[in-house]
């Protein structure tokens, strides 16, 4: 066992070795460590060579590895110029309206005396010169032409100059911002009012002065619009009114001009858009005015005079016959007539009472005068006559026409409904009375529950009632009710007669008397809801709703979401999902209780020790990782490396000599025991748990 005890690791001595170590790296990486310095400075600047139009600051940014920067000087002008002014912002100022393009030279020393090479930087430009531009147009801008229109831009500047991709313009019918880049020359051909702003920047961004230009250009290639007004039928002098517009450079002048005709037309007014126009012969004329606009387009219209003194003739008419309830709120006049004509009627009936109205012919020469109404007028003979007024105001003669109205209801009719009804006449049963000669019978036969049948027939020219064959059997038995309507033969609509009659068709059955045969029994109809799940019903299915629930319940099957009594996970993991893994079950088997054997003389079996386990635990460990990442972070990237190496070969050496610690000891504890073995077996007997003492010190 002493041997045992001195191949142990011996953890203090390998952490005091680790602090050694971690000493000897501080002290190295105190001890200080001089360089030489041969390395001029570098400087650099913030300069470009684009155009401004403002003064600028160039920066100059030095530095030095080693030393450090002394001084930077530097210099303003050509490219030549010796750097002579210490500082690092340099600023560069130019006059207002000239162009300054200079250089700055720059050279930097560091501490050790080391001088950098004098550095250029680039040509700063500035152009305070504000660019000239104009267009081609200026004698025709805002002035009105008829046809299109080519504008170029003239873009001047004595400074950074400028070009196209700096000239912009825009085009609207109101005010703009010049944003398209200008190519070259522009041409107008749209109508109307149009707008040209243009601006232009030269390399230095300086803008005229206004910044923007605008041209306007006007275009008119369109004659103005005319309307001469409507067409006239006169037999007396007209004013004329007609209307001119011109969109865009408006109304000039006026002419009145008679175009064609069979007489001489006297115009009051020909130069205005108004006049007075007369002829001095029946006929059709063609009367042209033309209007010019203040470019010269030129438009006209033309309208159609008739001069007319000539009466109408009387039209041809009919009223409509007969007048009857549904249609003396719309009755109509029908017929021919001149033209245009004014229509006057006049209807009036035997008591002459009266209605009037006036409508147009149309110019087809048909009359149709519609939704005139007679209701007041009493029935009987109605007479209209109608009088034409041609559109020049001819007054020509009268005609008429005569119809009858007739929009009396018939009297409620005398009826008498077969009674009584019984089985043997209730598919004939009739209807009798008497109405209106050749009035429309419309009955209905109605019975105590509301079942009802219709029918129509109608009045003999002698005034009687005559329905036969009338099938009540799907009527019930009781009280029938008959209402009878007539309707005449110009569609009124009668009072209704009514009529009742009693209908019993009841026959006692005759039954043969039967006697029961032995062991019958009555058959229960099974339905759904009896408690009874009978041979023909079946388990309720949720998925085809089919089934009686009621009855027999709700059918089971994989995929109901209910894990029912004979399922499982394994069998339907859609329902069931407690057991997610499918398990064996085994009997438990009781830990044994392992007692110590004593060997026979000739029994050499050992006591295995091989499931002894190391109890180091990493809390052990811990405290030596913590303080060697503590320290780690100090040292610099290479002598960490080193360092690393070290704690990670020492950390080895542990760890190896704590996995060969079990192997010793089960090698001494089978020695011995094995001694003790051979010296007495009744001794181990006895002394039986000695072995076990062993083993739990060893654990």
């Amino acid at each position: 066992m002493s041997e045992t005890r001195s191949k142990r690791f011996n953890f203090i001595r390998a952490y005091k070795h680790i602090l050694l170590v971690i000493f000897i790296f501080i002290s190295i990486s105190a001890v200080p460590v001089f360089a030489i310095d041969e390395t001029a400075p570098t400087t650099t600047d913030n300069s470009t060579s684009t155009w401004t139009n403002y003064n600028q600051t160039i920066l100059l940014t030095a530095t030095d590895d080693d030393t450090g920067v002394n001084t930077t000087k530097y210099c303003i002008g050509a490219n030549t110029c010796a750097p002579n002014q210490i500082g690092t912002v340099v600023d560069i100022t130019c006059n207002p309206d000239i162009v300054c393009q200079v250089y700055v030279r720059y050279q930097s020393t560091d501490n050790a005396g080391n001088n950098e090479t004098i550095k250029t930087s680039n040509l700063i430009q500035i152009d305070k010169i504000k660019p000239i531009i104009s267009d081609d147009y200026s004698l025709k801008d805002n002035i009105w032409q008829n046809n299109s229109q080519t504008i170029n831009l003239e873009v001047s500047d004595i400074g950074s100059l400028t070009d196209r991709t700096f000239t912009k313009y825009c085009i609207s019918t109101n005010s703009c911002y010049p944003s398209i880049i200008y190519g070259g020359k522009m041409i107008f051909s749209d109508e109307g009012i149009t707008y040209l702003m243009y601006t232009t920047a030269d390399k230095a961004r300086n803008i005229p002065e206004p910044e923007t230009s605008t041209t306007i250009i006007k275009i008119d290639k369109t004659g103005p619009t005319v309307d001469a007004g409507t067409d006239k039928t006169t037999n007396t002098e007209i004013l004329q009114t007609a209307t001119a517009t011109d969109t865009y450079s408006g109304v000039a002048s006026y002419n009145w001009t008679n175009v064609s005709g069979p007489g001489i037309i006297t115009f009051g007014a020909p130069t205005e858009e108004t006049t007075t126009i007369s002829a001095d012969t029946d006929g059709t004329y063609t009367i042209r005015l033309t209007v010019t606009d203040n470019v010269g387009n030129t438009g006209y219209d033309e309208m159609t005079l008739v001069w007319d003194e000539t009466l109408p003739n009387a039209p041809n008419i009919t009223l409509l016959d007969p007048i009857i309830p549904a249609n003396e709120m719309a009755i109509t006049i029908t017929g021919t007539g001149e033209p245009n004509a004014i229509i006057n009627y006049l209807i009036f009936d035997s008591l002459l009472n009266n209605i009037t109205g006036n409508s147009t012919v149309k110019i087809s020469g048909n009359i149709n005068i519609t939704d005139i109404d007679v209701s007041t007028l009493a029935d009987g003979t109605l007479t209209v006559s109608v009088i034409l007024t041609d559109i020049v105001g001819n007054i020509g003669l009268a005609r008429t026409d005569n119809a009858t109205k007739d929009t009396t209801a018939p009297t409620a009719p005398n009826i008498t409904l077969l009674n009584p009804i019984t089985f043997a006449n209730k598919e004939s049963v009739t209807i009798t009375g008497t109405g209106e000669p050749n009035a429309i019978i419309n009955y209905l036969i109605i019975d105590s529950i509301s079942n009802n049948l219709t029918g129509t027939s109608t009045v003999n020219i002698s005034g009687n009632i005559n329905i036969t064959d009338i099938d009540v059997s799907n009527l019930s038995d009781g009280t029938l009710n008959v209402s009878v309507i007539l309707t005449d033969s110009f569609g009124n609509i009668g009072l209704t007669g009514t009529d009742t009659a009693t209908k019993d068709t009841y026959v006692a059955p005759i039954e043969e008397p039967t006697t029961p045969s032995r062991g019958s029994r009555h058959i229960i109809q099974s339905y759904c809801g009896d408690n009874i799940c009978q041979s023909t019903e079946t388990y309720y299915d949720p998925r085809t709703d089919i089934g009686c629930e009621a009855d027999c319940g709700i059918l089971e099957y994989c995929g109901d979401n209910i894990c029912q009594t004979n399922e499982n996970y394994n069998e339907c993991s859609l329902d069931c999902v407690d057991n997610k893994i499918k398990k064996t079950y085994v009997e438990s088997i009781p830990d044994q209780i392992i007692e110590p054997t004593v060997p026979s003389e000739t029994d050499t079996s050992t006591i295995d020790t091989t499931t002894s386990t190391d109890t180091t635990t990493d809390a052990q460990v811990s405290p030596l990782t913590g303080f060697v990442t503590a320290n780690i972070e100090r040292l610099n990237d290479s002598k960490t490396s080193i360092f690393i190496l070290i704690v990670l070969f020492i950390i080895g050496l542990y760890l190896l000599k704590k996995r060969n610690k079990p192997k010793t000891e089960k090698y001494e504890y089978t020695k011995n025991n094995n001694i003790e073995n051979q010296e007495s077996i009744e001794e181990s007997k006895t002394e039986d748990k000695k072995p076990t003492k062993k083993s739990n010190s060893f654990s």
